[in-house]
């Protein structure tokens, strides 16, 4: 029999009351897994209070598409905010941003 893809789900609920080490650990693993060979599905508390579910990835070979401006003074203003996860919406063909404080559940497939 050929075993199936399994599905994982983390609750991230409690993630502002962790410490700073398993923060910072969490968001070293996300980013591990945006980059890999596979989308992840994230839920998040919008600023509006619902809820809001991405299928998102950092990887191009997946679908992540990354457009060189010719503005660089844009960017090398920009801030690095590291509360904000930035992440390639593969459902909106957009970049979009969650706060980690308000990341309440990952899932992805292994195997």
């Amino acid at each position: 029999m050929e075993q199936q893809p399994a599905t994982i789900s983390w609750d991230y609920a409690e993630f502002p009351n962790w410490g700073e080490q398993q923060q910072q650990e969490l968001k070293d693993w996300m980013k591990a897994l945006l980059t890999s060979d596979q989308e992840i599905t994230v839920t998040f508390t919008k600023a509006d209070g619902t809820l809001r579910e991405l299928r998102g990835t950092l990887n191009e070979s997946i679908g992540a598409k990354y457009i060189v401006t010719e503005n660089k003074e844009n960017k090398e203003n920009k801030k690095h905010n590291a509360d904000i996860c930035v992440v390639y919406d593969l459902d909106k063909d957009a970049w979009r941003s969650f706060r980690w404080d308000r990341l309440t559940n990952v899932k992805y497939t292994i195997g």
